[in-house]
């Protein structure tokens, strides 16, 4: 490859925090747009203001995939809208960074409160507003669902991770 052909990073790094990929069940270009808009979203700026084409070019995929993960971002309810007044501006930021409820959180580690928060906005977005035991049942479900895909998903993996394993074998044999 030459040296012209590699496409630089304007951003420099983002940083992939565990969290990303074993709690939320992040992978490949979903992660990196997550870990990508999570550095906005505790950054200075506290939320993204770029455009799904700054986000293609910096991560060096398609603007059509972009739009695809940012929805499925959503409504997952890792990401949400949100409207700055300050500015005038509309930006995207984790959901955890927005503390909606109120509520002190400080014995809840930084990995519950954020899957506490998308849970939140995903349940309030697909329902709107209910009551609180209707709240608890709706959050329950949804919670069961998120875990059911993601034992699924891991189970996937580890099918495909044996299967290759066992080509592999056949083709040396």
């Amino acid at each position: 490859m030459k040296y012209e052909q590699i496409k630089s990073t304007p951003v420099g790094f983002y940083p992939i925090y565990k969290f990303m990929e074993h709690e939320l069940g992040l992978r490949c270009s979903e992660l990196r747009v997550y870990a990508l808009l999570f550095s906005f979203s505790v950054g200075k700026a506290g939320m993204f203001y770029g455009s799904r084409k700054y986000l293609a070019d910096t991560l060096s995929i398609s603007e059509r995939t972009v739009y695809r993960i940012l929805k499925a971002l959503f409504e997952r309810g890792l990401i949400e809208n949100v409207w700055d007044r300050e500015t005038g501006r509309s930006g995207i930021r984790c959901s955890y960074v927005n503390e909606r409820s109120g509520e002190k959180t400080e014995s809840l580690s930084f990995i519950e409160r954020c899957k506490s928060n998308a849970l939140d906005a995903y349940v309030k977005r697909e329902y709107g507003e209910l009551s609180e035991e209707d709240l608890r049942v709706v959050r329950a479900a949804a919670q069961d669902k998120f875990e059911r895909r993601a034992k699924e998903r891991e189970l996937d993996e580890r099918v495909e991770r044996i299967m290759k394993i066992c080509r592999e074998q056949s083709k040396s044999r």
